[in-house]
C-alpha cells in the first residue's frame, strides 16, 4: 500500500490576510448595519420657527415713597384712621391731646355750660313775660278800637277824648314792650359773659388738641420695618446696592390712648404709585435689558403684573433688577418682601426640544440628518425654558435627533 496523501495548507501569510479581510468586512458590516439602525430607530424631530418665554425667580423687595408721621407735641395719641385705610392728601389721620390743657379746657367748658344755661333761662323767662304782656296789650287795643268804632257818633266828646287817651297809653305801652323784646332778642344773639369764657375754652382746645394730617395720598400703616427712608423714587438707581433696614431694636411706635413724647412715630403713609421692586435673581439673567417690559408673578396677587426694567446689574452668580410696576393691586399694598417670578418677553427663533442638545468636545450642538447620516452641528442656545430651546445655527425644517448623545 502506498503512503496516505496529505493536504496542502495555505501559506500563513495568506491565512493572516484572509482573517484580517474577514474582520474588516465584519466591522464594516456592523458599522453599516449600525448606521442603518440608528438612521431608522433614532427618534427625530423637525426644527420650527417659534418662541419661548424666559423666566427666572428671586426675592423681591417692594419699594415706594413712604412718609413717616410723628407727634408734634407731648400728648395722648388718638388715631382716626384704620390700618391699610386709603386716604387722600389733607386727611386727618389722628389727634394728639395735651392732657393738662385738655383738662383745663374741659373744666371751663362745664362752667360755660352751667353759666349759659342759667343765663338763657333768665332771658327766656323775661322774654316770655314780655310776650304775654304784648299779647294782653294787643288784646286791649283791639277791644278799645272796636268800642271807639261802635260809639263813634253816639258818645259825648269828653268820653271820646278819654277813650282816645287810653288808646294812646296802650299803644305807647305796646311800643315799649316791643322795644324790650327786641333788646332781649339781641342779647340772645350776642350772648352774655359766658361767651368770653367759651372763647377761652376754644383757644385751650386748639392748643390741647393737635391734628396730624396726611401730606400725601396713599395708605396708612401703623407699623414701620426700617425700609421707609432707604429709597427715593427720584433716585431709584441707588436701590441696586444692598438696602439695609435702619430701625433699632428699641424703636417704638405710639399706641392709641398712650401718653407719648413729642416726635414719637405714629405710623406712615405709603404712596402706591410709583411702586418699585428690587429683585435678586437666581444666577445671571442676560435676556433682559433696561427699558423692556416684563411680567411679574407675585404670590397672593391675582394674575400677572406688568413692569418696566428701570435698572439692572449682572453679576457672575446673580442679577439685580429694579422694576417699576405699571399698576398696583390692593393685595400688593401690604407686601414688603416675597419670592417672585420674572417672565421676560418671548425670545423668537428656531425652537427645538431641550433633549436634542448634546455636548461634543466642549461644544454644544445637535445631530442633524444630512446626506443620509447624522452629522453633529454646533448651535448657540439663545434661550432655554420649560424643555424648549431657541437656537441659532439651524433652519426651520431641519431634521434633528432627539436624545442622541
Amino acid at each position: 500500500m502506498g503512503a496516505p496523501k496529505t493536504k496542502k495548507r495555505l501559506p500563513w501569510t495568506l491565512m493572516l490576510f484572509l482573517a484580517v479581510l474577514g474582520l474588516v468586512l465584519a466591522v464594516n458590516g456592523v458599522h453599516v448595519l449600525g448606521r442603518l439602525l440608528v438612521a431608522n430607530v433614532v427618534q427625530r424631530t423637525v426644527a420650527k420657527e417659534g418662541f419661548v418665554a424666559v423666566e427666572s425667580g428671586g426675592e423681591a423687595l417692594f419699594l415706594r415713597r413712604e412718609h413717616i408721621l410723628i407727634t408734634p407735641q407731648v400728648g395722648v395719641w388718638n388715631p382716626m384712621v384704620t390700618e391699610n385705610q386709603k386716604v387722600v392728601a389733607g386727611t386727618e389721620v389722628g389727634e394728639v391731646w395735651d392732657p393738662v390743657l385738655l383738662g383745663q379746657a374741659q373744666q371751663l367748658q362745664e362752667e360755660v355750660k352751667t353759666e349759659k344755661a342759667a343765663w338763657e333761662s333768665m332771658l327766656y323767662s323775661e322774654r316770655q313775660g314780655l310776650i304775654c304782656a304784648l299779647e294782653e296789650a294787643n288784646e286791649n287795643i283791639q277791644q278799645l278800637l272796636s268800642q271807639l268804632k261802635k260809639e263813634r257818633f253816639q258818645a259825648q266828646p269828653p268820653l271820646q277824648q278819654n277813650q282816645t287817651d287810653k288808646l294812646q297809653i296802650l299803644l305807647s305801652e305796646r311800643d315799649r314792650l316791643i322795644t324790650e323784646k327786641e333788646k332781649i332778642d339781641r342779647r340772645f344773639a350776642s350772648g352774655g359773659q359766658w361767651r368770653q369764657v367759651d372763647a377761652k375754652v376754644k383757644k385751650l382746645m386748639a392748643e390741647a388738641v393737635i391734628v396730624v394730617v396726611s401730606p400725601l395720598s396713599g395708605r396708612f400703616h401703623g407699623t414701620l420695618d426700617g425700609y421707609e427712608d432707604v429709597f427715593d423714587p427720584l433716585e431709584y438707581r441707588v436701590a441696586l446696592a444692598p438696602l439695609i433696614p435702619n430701625i433699632s431694636s428699641d424703636f417704638k411706635i405710639a399706641t392709641a390712648g398712650e401718653l407719648t413724647p413729642e416726635g414719637t412715630v405714629v405710623g406712615k403713609i405709603v404712596q402706591e404709585q410709583p411702586t418699585f421692586a428690587r429683585v435678586n435673581l437666581e444666577g445671571a439673567f442676560h435676556p433682559i435689558k433696561v427699558g423692556e417690559q416684563v411680567d411679574l408673578s407675585v404670590p397672593g396677587v391675582p394674575g400677572q403684573l406688568t413692569a418696566i426694567i428701570k435698572a439692572l446689574v449682572h453679576q457672575p452668580k446673580k442679577s439685580v433688577v429694579l422694576l417699576e410696576l405699571n399698576s398696583v393691586p390692593p393685595e400688593l399694598a401690604i407686601i414688603r418682601q416675597c419670592e417672585v417670578r420674572i417672565i421676560c418677553k418671548h425670545v423668537q427663533g428656531v425652537v427645538i426640544p431641550k433633549e436634542c442638545l448634546s455636548d461634543k468636545k466642549d461644544r454644544q450642538g445637535v445631530y442633524r440628518w444630512q446626506e443620509n447620516k447624522w452629522i453633529f452641528t454646533p448651535v448657540q442656545v439663545l434661550a432655554l425654558e420649560k424643555g424648549q430651546a431657541v437656537v441659532s445655527g439651524l433652519k426651520p425644517g431641519d431634521e434633528i435627533a432627539v436624545g442622541l448623545w
